[in-house]
């Protein structure tokens, strides 16, 4: 039996490259609501996305509702022709209307009142209604080796960030790499926070923008120290490549109205088991050392780029 569907939505380069009928890779990983491809060229995870979720890096989205029930395996391969990715002869996804999307993180604000009014009071709703067991601290005990996690993530990430603070940027990348890998799930706690700290690095006009190499270095010492998909997650999120949800939030943060901040926020934590709401603390927590930085005046000692 073979499925077909239209992609609602992609990421631009992704549907491109099906365009030209440049594109043959493997299937990597197989979830209900996506799967994963690795191209064969680079090794790069692209995924395909089920109609709820929304456009991202190396991201196409379908108008599929499932996939765990379909007869997709683990290394079957796909290739690209006449304007559609195919599944071997299981899966056919067609390109003629799919809308190119790609990531622009918004610039960090000149006026910063509505940004410290609005992390404030994300700062509240986290607190309230960010999910346990990553970056936010469970209330419950838990087992010995679930507090040391927690107790490290809680530890190396205030390392990290008053390194950043000090703009310590050799010291920042130590830190970081100590985070990477750190925690549970298929994209651990520390990996989440990470992704939320590059974006903000990687946003035009902010303080900390000129010191963006950072998050590519930590990016590149990352390979091996966590999975694919989350690897791959962090490399994005170096050169500023996020989710669309994640760039609402941003948007909304610096510049939107309370009520707009707090719909953008409620959708990203709801993102994974506490995934979202470790990519959550990342974004807050950087955007918080920006109007530190920018208050101060202050710059990182080692500009890279």
């Amino acid at each position: 039996m073979t499925y077909s569907s239209q992609a609602i939505s992609g990421d631009s380069c992704f549907i491109e490259r099906i365009q030209h009928g440049n594109f043959t890779g493997r299937v990597h990983s197989i979830f209900d609501r996506t799967f994963n491809i690795q191209s064969e060229d680079r090794g790069e995870l692209f995924t395909i996305a089920n109609e709820s979720l929304d456009n991202g890096p190396n991201t196409l989205v379908t108008e599929f509702t499932h996939f765990s029930e379909m007869d997709i395996a683990i290394d079957d391969r796909v290739y690209a022709m006449n304007n559609t990715l195919c599944i071997l002869n299981k899966i056919k996804i067609k390109l003629d209307d799919a809308k190119k999307w790609n990531s622009v993180l918004p610039p960090y604000p000149a006026n910063e009142q509505q940004l410290r009014r609005n992390l404030n009071a994300a700062r509240l709703i986290i607190d309230h209604y960010g999910k346990n067991g990553g970056m936010k601290r469970s209330h419950t005990d838990g087992s010995s080796f679930d507090q040391e996690v927690t107790r490290l993530l809680a530890e190396r990430s205030r390392l990290l960030l008053q390194a950043i603070s000090r703009g310590s940027m050799q010291q920042a990348e130590r830190e970081a790499a100590g985070l990477v890998g750190l925690g549970f799930g298929l994209t651990p706690s520390g990996d989440d926070f990470l992704v939320g700290l590059f974006v903000v690095f990687n946003l035009p006009m902010s303080p900390l923008y000129h010191c963006r190499s950072f998050c590519m270095q930590v990016a590149a010492q990352s390979i091996g120290r966590t999975n694919e998909i989350s690897y791959i997650t962090l490399k994005k999120a170096a050169t500023g490549q996020a989710r669309e949800s994640l760039i609402r939030l941003l948007r909304d943060l610096t510049v939107g109205s309370e009520e707009s901040m707090r719909a953008s926020l409620g959708s990203v934590l709801n993102i994974g088991s506490t995934s979202g709401t470790d990519i959550a603390i990342g974004i807050v927590s950087g955007l918080e050392l920006s109007a530190e930085k920018k208050a101060g005046g202050k710059v990182c000692q080692r500009k890279l780029l």
